[in-house]
C-alpha cells in the first residue's frame, strides 16, 4: 500500500519480530492482526 502505511506497520512488525524466534508466533500474529482487523471492521460497519 502507501509508504505511510508501511512506516506505521514497521514498528508494529519490529516489536513482535523477536517474539517469533522465541516461539510466540501465535501471540505476535494475533496482536499484529487485531489492530488491522478492527480498522477493517470499522470501515465495513
Amino acid at each position: 500500500m502507501s509508504l505511510i502505511n508501511g512506516d506505521a506497520l514497521f514498528p508494529f512488525f519490529s516489536i513482535p519480530a523477536p517474539g517469533i524466534k522465541t516461539g510466540q508466533t501465535n501471540f505476535s500474529t494475533i496482536n499484529f492482526k487485531n489492530p488491522m482487523r478492527s480498522k477493517l471492521d470499522e470501515h465495513l460497519v
